[in-house]
């Protein structure tokens, strides 16, 4: 009797799908038969971070079971079919797992394509709201829609809130995580945590600086965070985030924490080390001291300087220009170079 219902849906789902974008018509197709929320919920998210072709969508809408469909979604995210026939041939079977193995075997889909998000935080946004949606109560729902609505999210830190047990602590993770910034090494310190309350300590930390980074200072930050989750209690991780958050550190001086043994030595030794320089010799004979406090007393006394205020040379922003040229990102690399040729 369900899937009977399904099929009386998919059929008016078809009489007007022709006047629809591919995404748009694959956001109403996961509306229309995923009757589950969180079928739903994975449905949308799928979406919102792929290209969909429209006509490889009108062979998932051909589908009845909504596991099914979300397979085939699944198969045909990011790809632009140059066949039409192939297509429909495929959704000619008459089953719904004949339908996707025809799917899946197409060969004509070389051209792979990413959609085009113009705003950045429309990912996360949406997973928001997603999960708004998945509250059972109007009540639940109403309060999570304050939470969310006019502020950015991102869809990684959203996952984690998603999670969650209990839809009070789903809402206060939203409130937590609103317009702050993470970066992947920092939700997936925060993922693996297993209480709740350890998970929302973890998120306030947010704000991230680590997106604006050169390529070096990004390397040297993620070596920071390895650093953190190498820790085995959570709350020490977030003594250890709460220290790094924001802060900047110079090529090598990482190293020098990492090797050190007792957890408190090394969150001292990171705290000391943020947002300074060291020359490399000058590090070498920190590094080579025997005594953790001996390490740590040099690398205070060290003749050191403000990372911010330290004048970057002509080299380090030609580096810098040529890591954003290799990201695609040609404007950023044009400034960095008009920058290195001032300062030549």
């Amino acid at each position: 009797m369900r899937y009977f219902i399904v099929l009386l849906i998919s059929l008016s789902f078809s009489q007007y799908a022709f006047s629809l974008k591919g995404n748009d018509l694959a956001r109403q197709l996961c509306s229309v038969k995923m009757i589950k929320s969180n079928k739903r919920i994975k449905c949308n998210y799928l979406v919102d971070q792929k290209f969909f072709d429209k006509d490889a969508v009108k062979t998932c809408s051909a589908m009845v079971n909504p596991k099914i469909i979300l397979d085939c979604l699944t198969v045909v995210a990011g790809f632009k079919y140059k066949s039409k026939a192939s297509l429909g041939n495929c959704a000619l079977r008459n089953t719904d797992t004949k339908k996707l193995r025809c799917i899946s075997r197409v060969k004509d889909r070389k051209i792979k394509l990413h959609r085009k998000i113009k705003n950045k935080n429309e990912g996360g946004l949406n997973a928001a709201f997603d999960l708004c949606d998945s509250h059972l109560r109007n009540s639940d729902k109403t309060n999570c829609l304050t939470v969310v609505r006019g502020k950015a999210f991102d869809a990684g830190a959203v996952s984690i809130c998603r999670n969650l047990t209990y839809t009070s602590d789903k809402n206060k993770c939203l409130d937590t995580i609103a317009n702050q910034k993470y970066s992947v090494s920092e939700i997936a310190i925060c993922k693996k945590m297993t209480f709740t309350s350890d998970k929302l300590k973890c998120l306030k930390h947010g704000n991230s600086s680590s997106n604006s980074l050169s390529e070096s200072g990004r390397s040297e930050y993620d070596q920071v965070l390895d650093v953190c989750s190498s820790f085995m209690y959570a709350s020490d991780k977030n003594k250890c985030l709460s220290k790094v958050r924001n802060k900047t550190f110079s090529a090598g001086t990482v190293k020098v924490c990492k090797e050190l043994m007792y957890v408190a030595d090394k969150l001292n030794c990171l705290d000391t080390i943020a947002n300074k320089k060291y020359h490399d010799a000058e590090l070498r004979v920190c590094s080579s001291m025997m005594y953790t406090a001996d390490k740590i007393k040099c690398l205070k006394g060290a003749s050191t300087s403000d990372v911010k205020s330290h004048k970057r040379g002509p080299e380090e922003l030609i580096q810098d220009a040529l890591g954003f040229m290799k990201a695609g990102k040609t404007n950023r690399a044009k400034k960095l170079l008009r920058k290195a040729l001032s300062r030549m």
